[in-house]
């Protein structure tokens, strides 16, 4: 991504080796054709044969998200005429062109509450589209619907959540690019599958690699623990969850967050009393090299978020470290080794008179009046002696 003076976003691409950039969204562009001055990119997203771009925008400011499809040239974008009103989210199902076209799944909203609240699979042309199957209609109004495709570009996982349950179902890509087709049942490569029977209380997600899920849930430790589930179980006649095989629990208080599967690895990133935390653990559980062990992170205060992290072979993963005094750092982590290179980091604007220079932050566990301990994040002035702290502001 990069910004324009007025400060739209630019969604870009640029070939690893000396490659030249290309344009692949100018917000300004969809804003000033609109004659609207604003532009929201709520998703973005290119097929794995690189030659397809789907995006999600709104160019009015009400959550009007709408779904574009342009083909990919070397150096040129071209947009297609067909536009599908209220869409939320978009996966590719395989690649394609504009003869052919392709097939994609979507989440709609509802264009008066702005609900995410059906799946359909759509088969897109460039100047139209059709509706092929509604994998899911969710009636639950507490529930938001979202898509996520594996790392292996195997499967899309549609995911349905409320504020303490989760539902997930398994839908194979239909031309997949990357790596050996695992065997699973034929249902998964033609319909939606439940992965696991719902249960209240019970939050979970997943990645896939190598014919095995990897499951992120909380129903035995409350800030969430991986366990493993072969593909040939899915669909299974029971519910699912003895099928789930332990395979890590995080260290001390971690709450996991968010997960990256790359080759040989599992990257964990989460928090424990509000200190960011990245754990990185083998796949081979029976290493004699590696062992799981904890990022020393630049920050012991504020957030970590995962990057895109697209190529799921990829000796690297990158997040970005931000705090309340930094607007955001970008690293790239070698799994192997545990060592960061910083990428890139945004500044403050000029004048501002906020930053690590002039601030630090630091968590204070403040006593709730139960007792409990409540984890707060505070951002004070830099004292260089006790008159300083005397005159700095008190809590």
């Amino acid at each position: 991504q990069e910004y324009t003076p007025e400060g739209f976003v630019v969604f870009c691409r640029k070939r690893l080796h000396n490659g030249s950039v290309q344009v692949l969204v100018d917000t300004g562009e969809l804003a000033r054709e609109a004659d609207s001055g604003f532009a929201d990119i709520r998703a973005c997203k290119v097929s794995d044969d690189h030659g397809l771009l789907a995006y999600i925008v709104d160019v009015i400011g009400d959550e009007s998200y709408s779904l574009h499809v342009a083909s990919l040239g070397s150096t040129k974008t071209t947009k297609w005429s067909v536009c599908v009103p209220n869409v939320r989210s978009v996966e590719f199902l395989g690649c394609g062109d504009e003869g052919a076209g392709v097939d994609v799944l979507v989440v709609h909203a509802d264009p008066q509450t702005k609900r995410a609240c059906r799946v359909s699979k759509l088969h897109m042309m460039p100047d139209e589209f059709a509706v092929q199957s509604v994998p899911w209609e969710e009636d639950d109004e507490a529930a938001y619907l979202e898509l996520f495709c594996t790392k292996d570009r195997q499967f899309v996982l549609l995911s349905s959540n409320t504020k303490d349950m989760s539902k997930v179902r398994v839908l194979r890509c239909s031309n997949s690019s990357q790596g050996t087709k695992q065997p699973t049942s034929a249902a998964a490569d033609t319909q939606a599958i439940p992965m696991l029977t719902p249960r209240a209380g019970v939050e979970y997600f997943a990645e896939h690699r190598d014919g095995v899920f990897y499951v992120i849930s909380n129903h035995e430790r409350p800030d969430f623990a991986v366990y493993m589930l072969p593909i040939s179980l899915l669909d299974s006649a029971n519910e699912g969850w003895q099928h789930l095989e332990p395979f890590f629990t995080p260290p001390g208080g971690m709450h996991i967050t968010d997960a990256d599967l790359v080759k040989g690895w599992l990257v964990l990133y989460g928090h424990e009393a509000a200190a960011p935390c990245v754990c990185v653990v083998p796949l081979d559980k029976d290493s004699q090299v590696f062992e799981p062990y904890m990022v020393q992170l630049p920050n012991s205060v504020g957030s970590v978020e995962p990057g895109v992290n697209a190529d799921c072979d990829a000796p690297t993963v990158r997040f970005v470290c931000r705090s309340p005094i930094e607007p955001g750092s970008t690293y790239d982590l070698e799994v192997a080794t545990g060592r960061l290179v910083e990428v890139s980091r945004r500044e403050l604007a000029p004048g501002t008179r906020l930053g690590p220079q002039t601030h630090v932050c630091e968590i204070i566990q403040y006593p709730a009046r139960d007792g409990e301990l409540i984890p707060m994040t505070i951002a004070r002035p830099r004292w260089t002696n006790s008159e300083d702290r005397v005159r700095g502001p008190q809590p």
